[in-house]
């Protein structure tokens, strides 16, 4: 089964995971900026990356209507060590029953986040710190970068690509 790894990255923990992947399972790596209908046309099954932000799986639309009716399998990446609650949110039942999804921890990275992202993240961790039953680790995690990245994390998702269809 022929197949690529389309990712989307900002802050690099998304581009480390699909590298890793690459390495592990030979599958071509493409940008998702890069990335066209046209370009996905020769590939039998598409592996998407992308990161969480606030909430939502940035640029999942895109790359949905990219991939059409290809087979797909998914990962994320976010700040937090285990995986929130976010599926529901950002896939439709059919598409949560039809596409294995997995999510790998990455971290923040304020050095690469952009201005906008930044200041966001600064003041929500100042407004944490000072909520009533806040979680004060929580708080004081994320006044700093920090890496998460656990490259063991995507042995499921490389067994996956490996399973026969």
């Amino acid at each position: 089964m022929k197949q690529a790894i389309v990712f989307h990255s900002k802050t690099g923990f998304t581009q480390r995971y699909a590298q890793l992947l690459s390495q592990q399972t030979g599958a071509p790596l493409l940008p998702l900026e890069k990335a066209a209908q046209s370009s996905l046309a020769g590939y039998d099954r598409v592996v998407f990356g992308s990161f969480l932000h606030a909430g939502r799986i940035s640029g999942l639309k895109k790359f949905l209507r990219l991939a059409q009716d290809r087979p797909l399998l998914l990962f994320v990446t976010g700040a937090a060590p285990t995986q929130a609650d976010f599926w529901q949110a950002n896939l439709s039942g059919e598409q949560l029953a039809r596409i294995p999804h997995f999510y790998f921890p990455g971290g923040l990275c304020y050095e690469k986040m952009p201005l906008p992202d930044l200041a966001m993240m600064k003041l929500a961790a100042f407004f944490m710190s000072r909520q009533p039953g806040a979680d004060p680790q929580f708080a004081a995690a994320i006044r700093h970068s920090y890496d998460l990245f656990d490259p063991a994390a995507i042995a499921p998702l490389a067994a996956e690509m490996a399973a026969p269809k």
